[in-house]
């Protein structure tokens, strides 16, 4: 329900002209009785009612309820039935008498007007049967089955203006919790407004953006622009296309198709040689990654990983650096009593430790200053905080998938989604799960460098699918 509230005058006042919609019952009155300028006190234990007159001289009555002062009337579809002005009385009356013969006493009344709008249909004319089709659909908000039922209606004929208005106007209100998006609504709308697309154009701007053989036509869309050119002359930019063709390393044409229209355009397609990947995983612990990254005081890491999918006793090293008794670590410890997540940053006695259950293979994302934030996280929940400055400098590189302590590097099971490293608060590293498409072969490749890193250990690396 809408509430309405509404302020009445005791007796003679000032004419008050609600208005309302014909058939609308959508409105809850809340009346605010005045008297002399100031609100009137209701008599405790009185009642409400309210009287009407329509235009067809039919009369209603409905009872009112009394809280904190006002009296509140739900809109019935007896006030608003018929178009024209509804002369309507609020009585607040109490009862005295014995309870045998109970008798009603006006204590006051307050007089308004419903100003009924004539609905679009109130002329009497009997809506086709695809109209009231059409006017359940919005009722119950079920216009996508309606119209898979009924296809011939897609393009609005046989369909009464007002209605084409009404489905429109529902479109507004129902596109953004549905699973057709926007884009389904923008191409409807058209066809509902009967303007017939007679072509289309497209224009790619590709500018200096690069793209690969492997990815995927939607990665188009962010530089391309539709228009569909219409039977009245007009003309406008349209999201709801489909795109057919392939990518293949040179030129490629691409074909773009909206309401039944085709252009096509030309893509410049180079050849992606790493193919990106879900995780890759280490079973053996025989496989590492020596980043040459020397941390320094504003140094951070995110790392995502899991325990492998099988358990093998021992440690789980995201990343891992020991120097005499500095350190900077995050690991997963995977043996039979001890599954926290542990972040160590100068000393062990800086160590703090996460209580986790995660399961073999389930990722988590583990962080330590991330961006110089001076915090150790576990999925987003702080675990560690005012993390000391890193005051020993370190002289040898970080490794991923593995540890080195005091400079014997060794690997150890986990699958690996992925790293970040940072120098205060920008990102200096970003380490994605990769194979060549050239020969298979399994490793890191880091974004911002643009370098392969293969794998510095003997063991054999297992992949995701890919991405």
């Amino acid at each position: 329900m809408i509430t309405k509230a509404v302020n009445l005058w005791l007796g003679n006042g000032p004419r008050v002209v609600i208005p309302v919609s014909q058939f609308d019952t959508a409105w809850e009155f809340v009346f605010t009785i005045i008297n002399a300028g100031t609100e009137w006190a209701i008599p405790a234990g009185a009642n409400a009612v309210l009287n009407g007159r329509k235009p067809d001289n039919n009369v209603f009555a409905f009872a009112g309820t009394i809280a904190n002062n006002k009296i509140t009337v739900d809109c019935d579809v007896q006030m608003t039935a018929v178009a024209g002005d509804t002369i309507c009385e609020l009585s607040i009356f109490t009862t005295e008498g014995s309870e045998e013969s109970q008798r009603a006493k006006v204590v006051g009344t307050a007089n308004f007007v419903l100003a009924v709008e004539a609905a679009p249909n109130s002329t009497g004319a009997t809506p086709s049967a695809s109209d009231l089709d059409a006017y359940g659909a919005i009722i119950s908000g079920e216009l996508d089955t309606y119209f898979e039922q009924h296809p011939e209606m897609i393009e609005g004929k046989g369909l009464s203006e007002p209605i084409r208005l009404a489905i429109l106007n529902c479109f507004q209100h129902v596109a953004w919790r549905d699973t057709h998006g926007q884009d389904y609504y923008d191409a409807l709308y058209e066809l509902l407004m009967n303007k017939e697309v007679l072509s289309i154009t497209a224009v790619f701007d590709q500018g200096s953006a690069v793209i690969y053989d492997t990815d995927s036509l939607d990665t188009l869309k962010q530089y391309l622009t539709v228009t569909a050119n219409y039977d009245d002359g007009t003309s406008g930019v349209v999201t709801g296309y489909t795109l057919s063709g392939t990518l293949t390393v040179g030129t490629s044409t691409i074909t773009a198709t909206y309401a039944g229209k085709t252009t096509t355009f030309d893509v410049a397609v180079t050849y992606k040689e790493y193919q990106y990947v879900e995780w890759i995983n280490s079973d053996d612990a025989d496989s590492w990654f020596v980043t040459g990254i020397i941390p320094s005081n504003t140094f951070g890491v995110k790392v995502e990983l899991a325990r492998p999918d099988v358990t093998v006793l021992g440690t789980v090293a995201g990343i891992r650096l020991n120097n005499g008794d500095t350190r900077c670590w995050i690991t997963a410890p995977q043996d039979a009593t001890n599954k926290n997540v542990r972040f160590s940053w100068n000393t062990l006695g800086n160590m703090v430790s996460a209580n986790n259950t995660i399961s073999n293979g389930v990722k988590f994302v583990a962080t330590l200053n991330y961006k110089n934030d001076r915090k150790a996280t576990l999925d987003g929940v702080d675990v560690g905080t005012n993390l000391p400055t890193l005051y020993s400098p370190f002289t040898r590189p970080f490794i991923l998938m593995g540890k080195d302590n005091q400079g014997t590097v060794n690997g150890t099971a986990q699958k690996f989604f992925g790293a970040e490293f940072t120098l205060g608060t920008d990102v200096t590293h970003k380490f994605v799960p990769c194979y060549k498409r050239s020969n298979g072969e399994i490793g890191l490749y880091e974004e911002i460098g643009g370098q392969f890193y293969a794998n510095n250990g003997t063991g054999t690396l297992t992949k995701g699918g890919d991405v």
